[in-house]
């Protein structure tokens, strides 16, 4: 019984996560509050994973959120903006006569678009986990994919099952959204990051 209603609880605690995300969301008029509000519930889901603990989650939510809104807004509409670039790109070249043209332009854009895909998968773990210079969120986040690369390959197995899920099951989207996908993610971005530091240590 004890087991169960422990449960019951950190179920709630995950919609509220999900319902303060939304509500965020909403505040920062969607477009200056999509960035921030997800990088929050990866804040609290690092905190969650590390300390056991989920109470004040509205506290620590509305602290990670102001404490990341400038980093993320930019980081996430730069890494939107290049990805609007890289699809246009995609739909161009075909277009394109000249084959060696094509195929140059082809390896330019496959390795951005890779590029971006690791960015995205890390830059709200590493937000959520460094507090650096813009730059080297990008830096560390291509770095730690292409290092970590089985982790990177893992993410995108579980994530793509998650959405699947989510797609069969669309109800679950309304009452969890992001938030299992963040755990998940930071569950690996974790390790990874525990890893990292360890090599660090070892090495100085």
């Amino acid at each position: 019984m004890f087991k169960f209603t422990t449960y019951v609880e950190w179920l709630w605690e995950v919609i509220k996560l999900h319902i303060l995300w939304i509500g965020y969301l909403v505040r920062g008029a969607v477009v200056l509050g999509f960035f921030p509000a997800t990088t929050a519930v990866y804040a609290v889901a690092r905190y969650w994973l590390k300390h056991g603990d989920t109470e004040r989650v509205s506290v620590l939510f509305k602290k990670f959120y102001k404490e990341n809104f400038k980093t993320s807004n930019y980081l996430g509409w730069i890494v939107l903006f290049a990805s609007f670039i890289v699809c246009l790109n995609w739909f161009y070249i075909p277009y394109v006569e000249q084959m060696l043209l094509k195929f140059v332009m082809y390896g330019i854009v496959i390795t951005f678009t890779f590029l971006l895909i690791l960015t995205s998968l890390y830059v709200f773990p590493v937000i959520a986990n460094y507090q650096l210079q813009l730059v080297h969120y990008v830096i560390i986040g291509v770095k730690i994919g292409l290092t970590y690369f089985p982790y990177t390959i893992l993410q995108v197995v579980l994530i793509t099952g998650l959405t699947m899920m989510y797609v069969r099951f669309p109800q679950l989207t309304l009452i969890f959204g992001i938030v299992p996908i963040t755990f998940v993610q930071m569950y690996i971005c974790n390790h990874v990051f525990r890893r990292l530091n360890h090599e660090q240590i070892s090495t100085t």
